[in-house]
């Protein structure tokens, strides 16, 4: 990346954050088509599964019955892809996917960095180790994921330019005191 086109993200991040501090709040909506294209794989993992299947036993109905979950998948993900996003605001940030929603107020989280699942490019934070969760099923998860969450880069905004906008809110907040007030879902 060219130095003129790093200076213009610095300063888009900028304009965000002066945005959300003014008690607004920043919706990051999920890029459709990348989202649909991350799922062509298991699809087409499971029509070469039926087809498979089909070859070996003619007369199985399973064989034909597997090629119908491909059709569910592709509805699923037309159906949900607008029930997920992101909320940042001046307190933390919620991710709301399609079974329901996880909020987090930035001084629970360690840090932000961009990093790769496998072969897709994530944003990943860490719980910070006085994070005060009292919810047993986040706290047995934390402690199975080493206190490491991640989630796709899937929305409108570049995971770096994410990365550096969160990092940035989470410093603001610790360093005005308002770490410690109850976090309010955007």
């Amino acid at each position: 990346m060219n130095n003129s086109s790093s200076q213009s993200n610095n300063a888009n991040v900028d304009l965000l954050f002066e945005r959300i501090m003014k008690n607004d709040k920043l919706t990051l909506r999920i890029k459709k088509l990348k989202y649909l294209v991350l799922l062509l794989p298991a699809v087409l993992f499971i029509i070469f599964l039926g087809i498979v299947m089909i070859l070996i036993e003619p007369k199985n109905p399973f064989g034909w019955s597997i090629l119908a979950i491909p059709l569910f998948f592709i509805i699923f993900a037309v159906f949900t892809v607008n029930k997920c996003f992101i909320i940042l605001n001046s307190e933390g940030f919620t991710i709301k996917g399609p079974f329901g929603s996880t909020s987090y107020k930035w001084a629970d989280i360690e840090e932000f960095k961009v990093g790769w699942s496998y072969f897709f490019k994530t944003v990943m934070f860490r719980y910070s180790d006085s994070s005060q969760d009292t919810s047993t099923i986040h706290t047995v998860i934390r402690k199975l994921s080493f206190n490491l969450h991640t989630f796709p880069d899937l929305y409108t905004m570049k995971a770096e330019d994410l990365v550096a906008l969160m990092n940035r809110l989470r410093e603001q907040t610790i360093r005005s005191g308002m770490a410690n007030r109850p976090y309010q879902v955007g």
